[in-house]
């Protein structure tokens, strides 16, 4: 989902809280906060068979983490059912019951070749995250990275 009529994080908390608001299929998580004080929030969608697909989130925002920054905001979750058959084998993490994401994308790829891409776009993203040192793994339920007083504005579920 595409928000290029966002411009402040005031905003994407507005779509945030209006998302939630019109449906009980969109969720809001409070994932903690970092040494920054900014807040982690995990937005939470579910499917049509009733999988939680955590949501990513991008932004033009310094908050967060270099991969996640955007142009634009905007919100990107798997919609589909698990569907690789790589998804928990290693390295790739295991799955959950109950929980889908985009790792559950169905490809075609060889064990070798899917293995290699993994381990490339991780090395790739940890390039990325080295100023400041950050931990990608951290962002595996996090949607955005706001500032206290933006994330203060959210209702969040339990």
């Amino acid at each position: 989902m595409l928000l290029p009529f966002i411009t402040t994080e005031t905003g994407l908390v507005d779509v945030l809280s209006g998302l939630r608001a019109g449906s009980p299929r969109w969720k809001l998580r409070a994932r903690g906060q970092l040494p920054t004080g900014n807040a982690l929030v995990g937005v939470e969608w579910i499917t049509a068979n009733s999988d939680i697909s955590d949501a990513m989130g991008f932004a033009p925002l310094p908050s967060m983490p270099v991969p996640r920054r955007a142009p634009y905001f905007a919100i990107a979750a798997w919609p589909g059912a698990p569907l690789n058959p790589e998804r928990g084998v290693k390295p790739t993490p295991r799955a959950r019951a109950g929980e889908v994401s985009f790792l559950d994308a169905a490809h075609t790829f060889k064990h070798d070749h899917y293995q290699n891409m993994w381990t490339g776009t991780e090395k790739a993203v940890a390039d990325l995250m080295i100023a400041p040192r950050d931990d990608a793994r951290l962002y595996r339920k996090v949607a955005f990275v706001l500032s206290p007083s933006a994330a203060s504005m959210l209702t969040f579920d339990h």
